[in-house]
């Protein structure tokens, strides 16, 4: 009957240096943000790693490495936004037959 307790994914402590200056920035949003430093670094550590992501999918798709649907499953994406996405960096957009062929297993 009560409030259904939120299962959290387990945690690890990760420890590293970090420039004072950058730190001060964070304390800054943290403020901002009515919250703390650990969980403003959480945030961007999350934001961080999705645009890792989109990035360097976005190049594996320029060097043709991958197709644009394998670009968008790793970038986590739907094909759509990945196109967006591609457009947004200037990068050219070519969804040709290759990549259908590559998708449809026919090569």
């Amino acid at each position: 009957m009560g409030c259904e307790e939120e299962k959290k994914e387990p945690e690890c402590i990760f420890c590293f240096s970090i420039k004072e200056s950058i730190l001060k920035e964070i304390d800054k949003v943290a403020e901002e943000d009515m919250s703390n430093r650990e969980v403003i670094v959480k945030k961007m550590l999350g934001y961080g790693l999705r645009e890792f992501r989109k990035a360097k999918a976005a190049k594996l798709y320029k060097e043709e490495r991958l197709s644009l649907s394998e670009a968008a499953k790793m970038a986590g994406l739907t094909m759509k936004r990945m196109k967006e996405y591609l457009a947004d960096k200037d990068y050219r957009l070519d969804y040709g037959i290759l990549d259908i062929e590559k998708e449809l297993g026919i090569l």
